[in-house]
């Protein structure tokens, strides 16, 4: 079992940052030899200002990753989407459509955007937690993981 650091203190937080201030945290003890490569550098920090502005950075990298990917999927599948939403559309308005089937589908529908909407609340509630300063275990818990 790992030793304890004293009370109030923790072991420095490792992170590489690269030239465009891209951040990257070390899986394992074994993964921060090897990052000095490809333009990353070492970098660490032991205060909590240091970790809480660290925290912050990363908070707002990942945020800007995700919008980037969630503009991307939206650009792709919109229109693909549309198309199954106008299909069912016009299966639910014909006459032979039986009322169990127009039920369905408007239920199916009704999901969807439901679905839809809690993915994009879950997108703008998403916060990104360091163990070093919500458990002050210096990431021990994640690199044991």
């Amino acid at each position: 079992m790992p030793e304890r650091n004293a009370r109030g203190t923790f072991t420095p937080v490792v992170y590489f940052e690269n030239a465009s201030g891209h951040l990257i945290l070390p899986s394992s003890a074994n993964d921060e030899k090897h990052r000095g490569w490809n333009g990353y550098v070492r970098r660490e920090t032991g205060t909590l200002a240091g970790v809480d502005e660290l925290q912050k950075r990363l908070e707002g990298q990942e945020r800007r990753e995700m919008q980037m990917r969630l503009e991307h999927d939206e650009r792709i599948f919109a229109a693909r989407r549309q198309k199954v939403r106008d299909t069912l559309l016009a299966t639910m308005t014909r006459s032979t459509t039986k009322p169990f089937e127009r039920d369905f589908i408007r239920d199916y529908l009704g999901i969807a955007d439901e679905r839809k909407r809690k993915f994009y609340q879950k997108h703008n509630n998403i916060n990104a937690y360091f163990m070093a300063r919500e458990y002050d275990d210096g990431g021990n818990r994640l690199i044991q993981e």
